[in-house]
């Protein structure tokens, strides 16, 4: 429905005593003034698999941003609402689905996420731990890929950036 208050921030939900054509009219997401948004928008930029023992052990995913206070769910965690909140339903998806060099799904369950400045495993990591440009996910796996594709199937927030789910395989 449209709103009564100027400034709402989506096309065709802003104030019907506007103008068409003024700012009633603008893209979603259009802020009033000089204001902008606290938030940039952080995508995937490079992949690297982890080994140990001849066997993927680890994925490294670097992003365009550090990921400094970012959360990122995994399976069993509860979902945290809008406002921060936590509700009674769980995750029941991974936030990550890897693939082999041809495209074939890796089964593998995540067993720890953690950030780093590096593409490397941090011994003994605690989970949510760390900071830089680097998600680390452990996984168990079977897989001896040497060259991993991901798919990010949950949005990832942090305190100044957000990656969003894509179906895109990197």
């Amino acid at each position: 429905y449209k709103t009564g208050k100027a400034g709402s921030g989506a096309q065709f939900y802003n104030t019907s005593w506007l103008n068409l054509g003024n700012r009633a009219d603008q893209i979603p997401g259009w802020l009033p003034g000089s204001m902008t948004h606290p938030v940039e928008a952080a995508s995937i930029e490079d992949v690297t698999a982890i080994h140990s023992g001849g066997k993927l052990t680890a994925v490294a995913i670097k992003y365009s941003v550090a990921m400094t206070g970012a959360v990122i769910h995994m399976v069993g965690d509860k979902v945290i609402g809008s406002r921060g909140q936590e509700r009674d339903d769980l995750v029941t998806m991974d936030t990550y689905d890897f693939y082999d060099a041809s495209f074939e799904k890796i089964p593998a369950a995540i067993t720890n996420i953690y950030f780093n400045s590096t593409n490397a495993v941090v011994a003994d990591a605690t989970r949510g731990s760390g900071t830089g440009q680097y998600v680390i996910v452990e996984i168990a796996t079977t897989s001896d890929a040497q060259f991993v594709h991901v798919a990010q199937r949950a949005t990832v927030r942090t305190n100044t950036a957000i990656a969003s789910a894509s179906s895109t395989i990197y």
